[in-house]
């Protein structure tokens, strides 16, 4: 299923964008000391894409050591959210643009062409949403799925 993205995102800012992310896999580096993932484990981003009326893909399966980062095409700013319960079972160290709040784990406002990122959760299954910023329109529901090692 193709994305639609508006047209109103130049190639330029587009390119930037995954400038960034290519930047933040690259300041990730290869992990030392108890916390390494073992040998063989995959480290890089899956890419979660937001539109006005889809995320793509809408559930995402997840290796041991991968990323995650939301990219937002939506025509306002979003916010990825977890709820306060789900944020409690999740264990991530160096969120991108992520704040834990007493409601839960909740990215900054997203706007065209913005990213927030996570680095390795645990083996689980975490649903998240995505919500107008102006609480005008609909919310989308995610689900990230980290398999066991």
């Amino acid at each position: 299923m193709p994305v639609h993205i508006p047209h109103s995102l130049t190639v330029h800012r587009i390119l930037y964008v995954l400038g960034l992310l290519a930047a933040f896999a690259a300041q990730a580096g290869e992990p030392s000391g108890p916390s390494a993932p073992e040998a063989g484990v995959a480290r890089e981003h899956r890419l979660i894409v937001i539109t006005d009326d889809d995320l793509h893909p809408e559930k995402l399966k997840l290796a041991p050591g991968q990323f995650v980062a939301w990219i937002s095409y939506a025509s306002q700013p979003v916010r990825v959210v977890f709820e306060k319960d789900v944020a409690r079972e999740m264990v991530c160290e160096h969120p991108m643009n992520f704040t834990l709040e007493d409601e839960g784990l909740r990215s900054d406002p997203l706007s065209p062409g913005e990213f927030a990122s996570f680095c390795e959760l645990r083996a689980g299954k975490f649903e998240y949403r995505v919500e107008p910023v102006s609480g005008k329109g609909d919310e989308l529901e995610g689900e990230l799925k980290v398999r066991e090692r």
